[in-house]
């Protein structure tokens, strides 16, 4: 970027008076700086001037491009672009109503204006201005020192649109925000920025948590706020990244989980810049709490699953007849439970019994049933052999029913299972019997007219009965019918 030019000169601003004035000097109340002094040159009001506002500037050539005798002679529109014009007009308005109030006759005001130049650009030049008063007191004209701001206008520009593109970004990060910290050699932090986003997430404006890092830091938990600082001294120490998830009051005074990450930039000064992003990190933290506690209760209920796996595997070996099956989860069952030593099971299944030698029935007993195809078929009956302290169920845990329930299920289907499978090997081997006893007639049968004998393969002529039961499961019996025994025995006929 070019270095800005710094030229100054004087701003005459007329105020048109009630009557023809002759040129003033530097007579009046307020007389301006000498030239060598200020590095200006104040231009005077023309006895010969318009009664309108008139703004006349005398520049070195080398920022405008202009004469100061070229200058002079323009109209104020033709110096401003539209926009400073109205600006500069709208500032004057406001002079001229303060000096009509009796404003401090002795105040300036700061402006920024965009000037036309010779070659068609603009330049941005910043004034201060004040009044110039007659021998009474009543303002005359205006006059001023400029200097030439265009880069630092550029600069600033850039500089806003970047900040516009971060803002943006920053602002549209889902439950998170953009921060910058500064931490100066003597341990001091300061917030440089913040994204509107800390509005939502800790219920102050940016300007606010800028102004007091005690509005940030003091949400942190107090378990957590001297690790906190711990941490940040020892990134701050070997300039690396700073991470670490941290629980701070929400705007609702709920506590919940944020993470933070910033990366640390040395400065000339000796400070360090950290440009971080905190995160609300509640829904993860939640899962990973659910996932813990779920491992803790798995670990808790090894031993239940340690059963459950023995009797998968029990019932998974076709070889294991059901009542070895029973019988051995009778002890692993027991074996199960949180006071092993003080646990007897007993399963009843159909009309048999099979239970661990310690089993008695007690004040403390949990009981499933057992059902094959939704029929009660028994049940699983544990016992503790003394009183133990209250839990969910008694003194039983609601992971034990759901356990004890498990096996109950896997028992009934299992036993299912093997039902299904030797149903299955009967209906197979049925068919396969069937199969053998059942022969089929087909084709044309060659039969007799007269006798009704038939023709076999081998040409020679069997009766019908035998023909038909070499080659089928029909078996005949015999008997004669109304019209053959009256035709054979007559006089046994008893219809005459």
């Amino acid at each position: 970027m070019e270095p800005e030019q710094h030229a100054v000169s004087t701003a005459g601003w007329w105020i048109s008076p009630p009557a023809r004035r002759r040129r003033r000097g530097s007579q009046g109340k307020r007389k301006p700086i000498p030239v060598s002094d200020r590095k200006h040159e104040r231009h005077p009001l023309d006895d010969g001037s318009e009664p309108a506002d008139r703004l006349c500037h005398t520049l070195h050539k080398t920022v405008l491009g202009f004469t100061q005798e070229e200058r002079v002679r323009q109209e104020i529109q033709e110096q401003l672009t539209p926009q400073s014009l109205r600006i500069a007009q709208e500032r004057l308005a406001r002079e001229k109503v303060l000096e009509r109030q009796g404003s401090d006759p002795e105040r300036k005001a700061t402006l920024t204006l965009e000037f036309c130049h010779r070659d068609g650009s603009t330049r941005w030049l910043e004034t201060i201005i004040s009044g110039i008063r007659d021998d009474q007191g009543t303002l005359t004209g205006i006059y001023g020192v400029s200097r030439d701001v265009t880069e630092r206008k550029k600069a600033d520009e850039a500089i806003r649109a970047s900040e516009a593109r971060i803002k943006s970004i920053s602002n549209n990060i889902p439950f998170s925000m953009i921060y910058q910290l500064v931490m100066k050699r003597d341990g001091t932090r300061k917030f440089t920025y913040f994204s509107d986003s800390v509005r939502e997430l800790h219920g102050v404006s940016p300007e606010e948590a800028m102004a007091d890092p005690g509005r940030i830091y003091g949400l942190v938990h107090e378990d957590d706020i001297r690790q906190l600082l711990q941490k940040e001294k020892e990134a701050l120490q070997t300039l690396s990244t700073f991470k670490m998830e941290i629980r701070s009051k929400a705007p609702s005074g709920e506590s919940r989980w944020l993470s933070l990450a910033s990366t640390p930039t040395p400065m000339e000064d000796g400070s360090v810049r950290w440009d971080g992003i905190e995160t609300v990190i509640d829904e993860r933290k939640e899962a990973e709490a659910s996932i813990l506690e779920y491992s803790e209760k798995l670990r808790e209920r090894n031993k239940e699953l340690q059963c459950l796996y023995a009797v998968s595997e029990l019932v998974r070996k076709e070889e294991t007849t059901q009542e070895e099956i029973l019988s051995a989860g009778a002890s692993l069952i027991a074996q199960a439970y949180s006071y092993p030593q003080l646990t007897g099971c007993r399963i009843l299944w159909e009309d048999r019994e099979y239970k661990t030698e310690n089993f008695a029935r007690t004040a403390w007993m949990q009981t499933s049933d057992l059902r094959v195809r939704g029929n009660p078929i028994g049940k699983i009956e544990v016992c503790y052999l003394e009183p133990r302290p209250e839990k969910d169920e008694g003194p039983f845990l609601n992971e034990e029913r759901q356990f004890l329930d498990g096996i109950a299920e896997l028992l009934g289907k299992s036993y299912e299972r093997r039902l299904a499978t030797t149903e299955r090997e009967k209906l197979i081997l049925d068919l396969q019997n069937a199969l053998q006893e059942v022969k089929t007639l087909t084709g044309m049968l060659p039969i007799c007219a007269s006798c009704k004998k038939i023709r076999n393969d081998q040409g020679y002529w069997e009766k019908i009965e035998q023909y038909i039961s070499e080659r089928s499961s029909v078996q005949f019996s015999h008997g004669i019918c109304p019209e053959c025994k009256k035709k054979l025995y007559p006089e046994l006929d008893n219809s005459s």
